[in-house]
């Protein structure tokens, strides 16, 4: 199957699409864009360079993928381009702006590996101080959820 095509989304997480398949990398950066509907990646190392007499194995630096969430919820009473999160990039707090006043919406901050930093309750126009130990020139995720509604942007601490 082509990379191009669609195939159907594995159904026990057995039977993959595989999108893209480098032989001979130098192992410098190599960047892929292919065209793909999914909802799981998996990434596999074959056979690992052995330049400069490496032994452990395979290294992975970064892996990115792009595309619109998916979300099984709906989004009937919120218009979630009116939801402000600024400034970005943000030093010791932010603010968020265009949420319902009526709904009780839950916010949480998570670091890129996945650890969760801040969970608090927050109506309409808020301020957040941020926690301490968000580290600058990083990225982080915050996910907004309400009863109708999720949401998750990027900011960076400067």
């Amino acid at each position: 199957m082509s990379p191009r095509e669609k195939a159907p989304p594995p159904k026990d997480k057995s039977i993959w699409e595989e999108v893209t398949h480098e032989v001979d990398a130098n192992g410098g950066n190599d960047l892929f864009y292919p065209k793909s509907n999914a909802r799981y990646i998996r990434l596999r190392g074959l056979e690992r360079v052995t330049l400069w007499g490496n032994q452990y194995g395979h290294s992975l630096y970064e892996v990115q993928a792009y595309g619109k969430l998916a979300s099984s919820l709906s989004n009937k009473s919120l218009n979630l381009k009116n939801v402000k999160i600024y400034p970005n990039p943000v030093s010791k707090e932010l603010f968020i702006e265009g949420l319902p006043q009526t709904e009780k919406v839950t916010l949480e901050i998570f670091d890129i590996l996945g650890k969760r930093l801040l969970k608090k309750r927050i109506r309409g126009r808020e301020r957040i101080d941020l926690p301490s130990e968000m580290d600058a020139s990083q990225t982080y995720l915050i996910h907004l959820k309400g009863e109708n509604f999720r949401e998750i942007r990027k900011i960076i601490v400067k």
